[in-house]
């Protein structure tokens, strides 16, 4: 049974919330000192399970039901009393609205109670312009009133030319991906400050308190059960199971809101022009609803940008039985982890591996490769401890030589090796015996640091992977040196924002003049388990997307960056198409006036309007 610590008791002593629901209407109860008992984590636990039996290792326990195996995630974590209000629902009567969301890629949030839903539209179309082999996404809202809705089904239909004239073919169904939000319970927020015009995280992910915000993306919206009661999240065993491969049927409680997510893909032999198709929502106890889905194809190619997309990649493969952690994949689920990496327009990774294994090594390469990210240069940490002494370096010196002879046997072009992370200031006159014994062994240097690194090792740093943006004049000061600088931590992975994602590493980018972004991470669990948020004293788990065993999930801030990525790639077709028609002076001045305030769509949208205006005249 679950055993609650004298500290837990007194923290949830202090922090009591009870939800009641009545008629439709959420109320706030406030609970007295004697009725706290019912929020302790022992309480909570036998509530959750109806009694059953349950097992609690630290803080997080499982149970058994309908022969599946669950886990109660937050049981230990003070509730919060900010979301559901007395207020009356908007909509009244059996029937339910579909509200379309305008710009997907929003910081607004769609909670199940939340009644002002900002950047939506009562209507039953959805427009999406997008170039042939882009990711597009977007979004709708599934609104009930009196009547809860069972066993919603969601179908789409394939998209057929609007011009049959035209040698376009249709744009087959397989290539629309619908998938439920899901809001859970997550560790917090960071605080953020603005300084010049840019959200700067501090401290980085430093948990505030329990927050619900939507940020999976399901196929499968039972693979996580939220209880707003206790507030904890309920999890199907995340070791065992998998999402599924297409939506499945799900319910809508009563007056609650339930966003959909679409991800369209353009296939590369998409002809220009429009398309129609429409997607079915029929759900078991009423009537069902059209909504017409206008995909426009745009009439040219998305250049990659000049700018290196990167991000840390943590996981290694497992060798056996024993190696049961989440970071630890099989080859078909670490090559599906490096597909969807290179689907969201990220070119390379830094690989982690601690203890140089040139067998394993060669496998994750193999599976790199396949995938089609970027085979010219190789990133990789081995997280080396300062290292000063004569036989330290001498080691160092032999693993970076096995390594970039390695390298060179697979035609790798530069070899980039991790020096010490993060250095403090102080220490980092210390790092220059480092630094030049890795180039000494033939490779290129790299380490996350920041401005410190100024005047005492640039001159030694062949890559700067800086924290946060960097001001003018360190940019100008690397690129002097010839050297490259690369921004992270600005946001790390893993807050559920992906209106900052989109901009902080797309259009910010292009004033910033860096050369490229290397998040942390993929997937990094700060504690235990990267599917608790709760289990890490300090910080929340970095996690642009989830492990399963069958595949990655998706967040709601990984399809943001992309979209700040392929923001990119249209500055990049602009300048392309600005050189190639002798425009550039008009283009430049075209960018210059950009209003960066505004929001990367609408900005996104003019230039599209940019580029089409060049190629009629051209």
């Amino acid at each position: 049974m679950c055993k609650e610590s004298a500290y837990h008791s007194l923290l949830f002593l202090f922090l009591s919330i009870a939800f009641i629901f009545v008629m439709g209407t959420s109320v706030v109860a406030s609970v007295s000192t004697a009725d706290t008992q019912s929020f302790t984590p022992d309480n909570i636990c036998r509530s959750v399970t109806q009694g059953k039996p349950y097992i609690v290792v630290g803080q997080q326990a499982s149970f058994t039901k309908n022969h599946a195996k669950w886990f109660i995630i937050g049981a230990y974590a003070p509730p919060n009393s900010d979301y559901f209000k007395t207020t009356e629902w908007p909509l009244k009567g059996p029937a339910y609205d579909i509200l379309v969301i305008s710009d997907p890629i929003t910081d607004d949030k769609v909670l199940p109670k939340t009644h002002s839903l900002k950047n939506t539209t009562k209507s039953k179309l959805i427009n999406v312009r997008a170039c042939r082999g882009e990711y597009e996404p977007a979004s709708f809202v599934i609104r009930t009133g009196d009547l809860g809705l069972e066993n919603v089904r969601i179908t789409v239909s394939s998209l057929q030319p609007v011009n049959r004239v035209s040698a376009a073919r249709e744009i087959e169904s397989k290539y629309i991906d619908i998938r439920v939000v899901k809001p859970w319970y997550q560790a917090g927020e960071s605080q953020r400050n603005d300084k010049h015009g840019v959200s700067i995280p501090e401290p980085e992910m430093l948990i505030k308190k329990k927050t619900l915000t939507p940020e999976l993306l399901l196929h499968d919206d039972a693979l996580v059960q939220v209880d707003h009661t206790y507030q904890v999240n309920v999890i199907r065993d995340f070791k065992a199971t998998g999402d599924k491969d297409r939506l499945m049927p799900f319910n809508c409680e009563k007056h609650s809101n339930k966003q959909i997510w679409i991800t369209l893909k353009v296939p590369e032999d998409s002809k220009p022009g429009k398309y129609e198709g429409s997607i079915h929502i029929r759900p078991k106890n009423a009537s069902s609803t059209r909504i017409q889905l206008v995909l426009t194809v745009l009439p040219f190619e998305l250049k990659q940008p000049k700018l290196y997309y990167t991000m840390y990649y943590l996981n290694n493969l497992k060798q056996s039985k024993n190696h049961d952690l989440f970071h630890f994949k099989t080859k078909p689920s670490m090559f599906k982890d490096f597909l969807d990496i290179k689907s969201h327009g990220i070119n390379n990774v830094i690989i982690s591996h601690r203890k140089l294994d040139l067998d394993v090594l060669n496998d994750i390469l193999d599976l790199k490769d396949s995938a089609g990210l970027d085979r010219t240069s190789l990133y990789l940490t081995a997280w080396p401890k300062l290292a000063t002494d004569h036989e330290s370096l001498k080691k160092l010196n032999k693993d970076v030589a096995t390594l970039v002879g390695f390298a060179r046997s697979r035609m790798i072009q530069k070899t980039y090796y991790y020096a010490v992370d993060e250095l403090k200031s102080e220490l980092l006159p210390l790092e220059r015996a480092m630094l030049q014994t890795i180039q000494e062994a033939g490779a290129m240097t790299m380490t996350a640091t920041d401005q410190s690194f100024l005047g005492i090792i640039d001159d030694l740093l062949d890559l700067a992977i800086f924290r946060g943006p960097p001001g003018r004049g360190i940019v100008e000061s690397v690129h002097k040196k010839k050297n490259k600088i690369w921004i992270y931590g600005n946001p790390q992975g893993g807050e559920e924002k992906p209106a900052v994602y989109r901009y902080n590493y797309g259009f910010l980018l292009s004033r910033l003049q860096v050369d490229g972004i290397a998040i942390y991470a993929y997937q990094c669990e700060m504690g235990q388990d990267p599917w608790d948020d709760f289990d890490h004293k300090k910080y929340r788990d970095h996690m642009m997307t989830y492990p399963t065993p069958t595949g990655p999930i998706p967040t709601v801030q990984w399809e943001g960056l992309r979209e700040g990525i392929d923001d990119i790639r249209y500055l990049a077709t602009l300048s392309d198409l600005a050189q190639k028609s002798g425009k550039e002076r008009d283009v430049a001045s075209f960018i210059a006036g950009l209003d960066f305030t505004q929001s990367p769509n609408s900005i996104r949208q003019r230039i599209i309007e940019k580029i089409l205006s060049l190629k009629n005249n051209n």
